[in-house]
């Protein structure tokens, strides 16, 4: 537009540009408002992994530094390492210590209540009869002495009433049932460890009243039991050498035996040599050897 003295007014315009720009300037205002906010709002979320993925990390990384530790202290070898890092774990309380062997549980032995003299003569009776049995001992061998030579269990010669003869049934099925075997007289067959034994007498034992008395009687049952049978061996083992004794060899004097060498070593020198098979050195030595046994052999005849 122009004015009266015809100039150019442009105020319209730049009020309109600057109007726009405001509007523009205000708008890029509100959009980088809202997008910070949005951005704030996004970064204050909170991040569910960030936890796991931290300790993860601290994890391995110990890990990783503890491997690398026994790797060093193994001289860089792996199975080393393996078993040094075994040894480690098992001394976790994770891991329970190490019961007995197997070694120490069989050597173990139960007294069951027997008293300790009692216990070394049981002892030192089973291992003489397990020693001298071809099977080892039987349960029915054990039934069997308790039987006849300690009287603790129902026989002719010593009877016992309904009521105890019940109950040492009962101790008798009980011991009977660890066997090994299906039936029961294969349980019976099968062998027996000295615990098992000791329990056996000690159920006996308080089933016919219990005390030191029983068990001194006993005891003294056992060592007589394993004289008298030391006595049958030994008789056996005296008639067994009677039978099979032989006349002794004469006696032969020194110079005929060596005399009966060299004509033995005379023989076998003259036989190879007649043979022929030998190399010429072998033959020269042979016919040396038969001139020095033959003047060997005319000074033992003088």
């Amino acid at each position: 537009t122009f004015t009266a003295d015809g100039c150019c007014c442009l105020q319209p315009n730049i009020a309109s540009i600057y109007q726009k720009s405001g509007i523009l300037q205000q708008g890029q205002r509100e959009n980088g408002t809202s997008s910070s906010s949005a951005g704030n709002k996004k970064n204050a979320q909170p991040d569910f992994w960030a936890g796991p993925k931290m300790l993860l990390s601290t994890v391995g990384s110990i890990g990783v530094l503890y491997v690398s530790y026994y790797f060093y202290k193994a001289n860089f070898d792996v199975e080393r390492t393996n078993e040094l890092l075994k040894e480690r774990y098992q001394q976790w309380p994770l891991y329970p210590p190490p019961g007995p062997s197997q070694a120490e549980l069989i050597t173990k032995v139960d007294h069951a209540g027997l008293n300790q003299e009692m216990m070394d003569t049981l002892s030192t009776w089973f291992l003489y009869e397990d020693n001298r049995r071809q099977h080892g001992v039987s349960r029915q061998f054990i039934i069997d002495t308790c039987r006849d030579v300690l009287h603790l269990l129902d026989s002719p010669d010593h009877s016992f009433g309904d009521e105890l003869n019940a109950k040492c049934d009962a101790a008798v099925d009980e011991f009977v049932a660890r066997g090994v075997g299906r039936s029961d007289e294969e349980k019976r067959l099968s062998g027996c460890g000295v615990s098992e034994v000791s329990r056996l007498l000690s159920a006996l034992f308080e089933i016919h009243g219990g005390g030191d008395d029983i068990q001194e009687k006993a005891k003294d049952s056992l060592i007589e039991e394993v004289s008298r049978t030391y006595r049958e061996q030994v008789q056996m083992a005296k008639a067994f050498q009677e039978a099979v004794k032989f006349e002794p060899l004469p006696d032969i004097a020194e110079d005929e035996a060596d005399r009966a060498v060299l004509e033995l070593e005379l023989e076998q020198y003259q036989t190879e040599l007649d043979e022929g098979k030998c190399d010429d050195e072998r033959k020269q030595w042979l016919k040396k050897e038969l001139k020095e046994v033959k003047k060997l052999l005319e000074e033992k005849k003088k």
